[in-house]
């Protein structure tokens, strides 16, 4: 397999050059030939030992063309679904960056994802374009992610759980099996869902109780 130039949007997380990293100690597969970044203030400067080069535009530049590009941002799932909508515009090719140690047999992937260290999938996963995954996430059997999913550290969906497009499950959060948790919806850290969620609520506690629908 040919080695890819990489660039990689949102210079913010360290964790990303180590799945870089850590793909390519198991396999050449990426030149990680910068950051990109939407804030012109780190245009320029290091971050990680990688500069950052510009904004989402010069996946449009000549020099640029024959490079893959991974999406790092999750601050929301609304900016990163916009940010990959404007790499799309661009002419942007997606790529996925999964830490190798991840085990993806029996699983159905998108384009577009991260996913780190510790992750766990489980056999008959879905998981949709565009999503992220921190370390630590589980995602047991049967359960489909739609697209823009955000799933914030040791976060964990039972068995057969269902997320609508561009939802956020906050840092542990717990949802139990064979939920549905509606489309744009965000789950608090800490929270233990034990109903369906309508989209676009905001739910947090133990059990998780509506806070308020956007």
């Amino acid at each position: 397999m040919s080695v890819r130039r990489l660039l990689v949007l949102g210079a913010n997380n360290p964790e990303t050059v180590r799945v870089v990293q850590s793909i390519n100690d198991a396999a050449p597969t990426f030149e990680l030939v910068g950051f990109l970044d939407n804030d012109p203030a780190k245009h320029g400067k290091p971050s990680w030992g990688f500069p950052v080069l510009g904004g989402s535009d010069l996946v449009a530049e000549p020099r640029y063309r024959d490079c893959v590009v991974a999406n790092a941002i999750t601050r929301d799932t609304l900016t990163r679904q916009q940010t990959t909508a404007e790499l799309e515009r661009f002419g942007a090719e997606l790529t996925n960056l999964i830490h190798p140690a991840v085990d993806t047999r029996h699983v159905e992937l998108g384009r577009g994802i991260v996913i780190h260290e510790g992750a766990l999938l489980q056999p008959g996963a879905v998981v949709g374009n565009n999503c992220a995954l921190n370390g630590h996430t589980v995602v047991s059997h049967e359960c489909v992610l739609g697209d823009h999913v955000f799933m914030a550290p040791g976060s964990v969906l039972a068995g057969l759980v269902h997320l609508g497009a561009g939802v956020m499950i906050g840092v542990h959060a717990t949802v139990l099996p064979r939920l549905q948790i509606g489309e744009w919806a965000t789950v608090g850290g800490g929270a233990v869902v034990i109903s369906n969620v309508p989209a676009r609520a905001i739910v947090a506690g133990n059990p998780a109780r509506l806070l308020r629908q956007q």
